[in-house]
């Protein structure tokens, strides 16, 4: 399981986004668990990245029925929007004749900026030339807008190449 958390001091972490505090639900009062804490390279990338993708899931969510907004949901729709991005790998079946498509595991601890930039305008520029903002009302369009200003805005202040 993996769970984004801050320390806030006194030994605290704070749970940081709804996905991670459903995960954690899971965890029963009273049990000992093991934790390997990892420092997030590039916190807020990390951050907006998440919630651009959070951001087209709900969206996603209230306009077709066949989605259900929930954790298992969201995973799938990470995947699919990743491999729709061009970031996946071709994995062969047995018989060497036909394959799937599986998306990247995006480890962000070991990718270097540019790599993750070049990954979040992917992202950006399929969910913007994709249907599912077609019928998007101007508020959802101009909040995707900002996605894609925030991102040009700090490929230029970090001098991302």
């Amino acid at each position: 399981m993996k769970a984004h958390l801050t320390y806030v001091g006194k030994g605290v972490l704070h749970v940081d986004d709804d996905y991670s505090a459903v995960k954690l639900q899971k965890l029963k009062t009273g049990e000992r668990y093991t934790v390997n804490i990892t420092l997030i390279n590039d916190y807020l990338f990390h951050k907006k990245l998440m919630s651009l993708l959070r951001f087209a899931f709900n969206f996603t969510c209230t306009e077709y029925d066949f989605y259900r907004n929930t954790t298992e949901q969201f995973d799938i729709f990470r995947k699919m929007v990743t491999i729709k991005a061009g970031y996946f790998n071709q994995v062969f079946d047995l018989d060497g004749q036909s394959f799937t498509l599986e998306a990247k595991s995006l480890n962000f601890e070991i990718m270097p900026a540019f790599e993750r930039y070049q990954y979040f305008e992917a992202v950006l520029n399929y969910l913007w030339g994709s249907s599912l903002f077609m019928d998007a009302d101007n508020k959802t369009l101009l909040t995707l807008k900002g996605f894609d200003t925030w991102i040009k805005k700090n490929v230029e202040t970090k001098n991302v190449q």
